[in-house]
């Protein structure tokens, strides 16, 4: 009898220790395809994501080239068309632009900046420059500094050397101190002539 009941005690721990180890396979398989599935769905998830904020992203700045494009292309003559702040002898250290109505390209221009920067959420402002005499001109108004020549400034270097493509230049200061982002092009005549730049 007594040897009979220490075989069941054997047979008893090694059912236990077999259906134990059984369990423990089987709970680690499960676990690792459960995990190895929701990594996988989590990826995905990310990617898909990624995905559509890029996708997102690529639109918005189709929409700023093309409309950038739109103006530019639309500019034919530039030739000393804009305010000039280089050789202002003002007595004040800043000074006004002119009134945009005093010149009939300036007031068309302003206002159609003014529509396109009120009808687009994140542009605070369009601006244009000349090469023939340094004109500026920018919606809206802003105090230019005398003197001020806005083919110094980096934004404008980069979009003479853009090569006909809508481009974002790096962070700036402005002269008013402000940290910004830029997109620009160059503005060429009907021969290929560079003659100044736009952006916002």
């Amino acid at each position: 009898m007594r040897k009979m009941a220490s075989i069941k005690n054997k047979l008893t721990v090694s059912f236990v220790s077999l259906s134990l180890m059984s369990l423990i396979l089987l709970g680690t398989i499960v676990y690792n395809k459960v995990y190895n599935t929701t990594q996988k769905d989590y990826i995905h998830s990310i990617e898909k994501q990624i995905t559509q904020v890029d996708n997102s992203f690529n639109n918005y700045i189709v929409g700023f080239e093309e409309n950038l494009n739109m103006f530019s292309k639309g500019i034919l003559n530039l030739e000393n068309q804009l305010t000039s702040y280089i050789d202002k002898g003002y007595g004040t250290d800043y000074m006004s632009p002119r009134s945009p109505a005093d010149e009939e390209l300036e007031s068309s221009l302003y206002k159609n900046f003014e529509n396109f920067s009120e009808t687009h959420d994140g542009i605070e402002s369009v601006f244009i420059s000349s090469e023939s005499n340094g004109g500026y001109m920018q919606y809206p108004s802003v105090p230019r500094e005398k003197g001020y020549d806005p083919r110094t400034r980096s934004w404008y270097s980069e979009g003479k050397n853009s090569k006909d493509k809508v481009s974002f230049t790096d962070v700036y200061k402005t002269s008013s101190g402000d940290m910004v982002i830029s997109t620009i092009t160059s503005i060429k005549d009907g021969n290929s002539n560079f003659k100044g730049v736009i952006g916002f």
